[in-house]
């Protein structure tokens, strides 16, 4: 996903990277370190690829907007390019199945071919390929897919949020074509994600598109769930990713947020502070925070994994926002000495 209305960055972004270097001054020592979700068992999954959207992308638009502009988006306080506070779920999934992850997804990534010039608003130039672009991509260079690899797909904000689309059909038919390309190329394991309600991310709600957005967000999952049910009963080894419920759980208390409603970076007291993002559901205006992605990615190891995986209470989570924050200052002391 990608802010559809967002205030640019550079100017959202002026007061806070002083902040961020003065938080990760903070002692390690009274933080408990994140573990990644355990281990799933023996078996089973050579390696990850990704196509999507920002909820996966872990730096190819940061990379393809330095290349063109001479800085990437998004800058920090975002992590290493990532738009979020911190690793992303197909990360903590690779690290916790202890295999390597390759990404072809773009943050702004519609899920047709058609690419897209919008990252926080208009680039001229910039062309982020869609979901079908980077299977094409993939099929391309890949004369043999590893069927024993395990492939995510995380496609269709975009299409709602930066492209205009009022029918979910269409977004429907792409995601559905990109796992019918996949299982075509040889691929044997596919999680795909559905939608979060779209309507609740701060923007939609401050720009009172709460309700339209949110049938959207239904009406696409319904979709996505008729479509995989059929392809699974086709014998595709196909799992649907229930990230609607998963927000829903949070937003109803079940994972002690206390912040679900309003941006953290919006917030230079949540920006500023490791404990208070540990316990906020958004990190901007339409991308969830790194514990988002970490519950995420410990729900998807349940539906590959038999055995029941523990949700970490929120102050375990605390150690990877310091981290991140450790991260940005250190480069930052890197590129002041340089």
């Amino acid at each position: 996903m990608t802010p559809f209305i967002m205030t640019p960055f550079k100017g959202l972004l002026t007061n806070l990277t002083a902040a961020v270097s003065t938080t990760a001054a903070i002692a390690l020592s009274p933080f408990i370190l994140l573990q990644s979700p355990p281990p799933a068992k023996a078996a089973e999954y050579s390696q990850i690829y990704s196509f999507g959207d920002s909820l996966v992308d872990t730096g190819n638009a940061f990379s393809l907007t330095k290349s063109l502009l001479g800085t990437g988006i998004p800058p920090e306080p975002y992590f290493e390019g990532r738009l979020a506070n911190g690793p992303l779920w197909n990360e903590y999934l690779a690290d916790a199945l202890n295999i390597p992850l390759t990404n072809f997804g773009f943050a702004g990534a519609r899920s047709g071919k058609e690419a897209s010039n919008q990252l926080g608003a208009p680039i001229p130039g910039l062309a982020l390929p869609g979901l079908l672009s980077q299977l094409d991509d993939f099929t391309a260079n890949n004369a043999f897919v590893e069927p024993q690899a395990l492939y995510l797909v995380s496609s269709g904000a975009n299409d709602y949020l930066s492209g205009g689309v009022r029918d979910p059909q269409k977004p429907v038919q792409d995601v559905t074509a990109a796992l019918l390309a996949l299982s075509k190329a040889g691929a044997q394991n596919i999680v795909v994600a559905n939608q979060p309600p779209l309507g609740d991310l701060p923007e939609a709600t401050r720009l009172g598109l709460s309700d339209p957005l949110n049938q959207l967000s239904t009406a696409h999952n319904q979709g996505l769930a008729v479509a995989v049910e059929k392809l699974a009963a086709s014998g595709l080894n196909v799992n649907l990713l229930d990230i609607n419920a998963l927000i829903r759980d949070a937003q109803a208390g079940k994972f002690g947020f206390e912040n679900t409603t309003d941006a953290c970076l919006l917030d230079l007291a949540c920006v500023t502070n490791p404990e208070v993002q540990a316990t906020t559901l958004f990190w901007d205006d339409v991308h969830p925070t790194t514990r988002v992605h970490f519950l995420v990615a410990e729900a998807a190891l349940q539906q590959l994994d038999s055995h029941k995986v523990s949700t970490p209470e929120p102050g375990t989570l605390v150690g990877i926002m310091f981290l991140s924050g450790l991260a940005v200052s250190q480069r930052k002391r890197k590129l002041a000495k340089a």
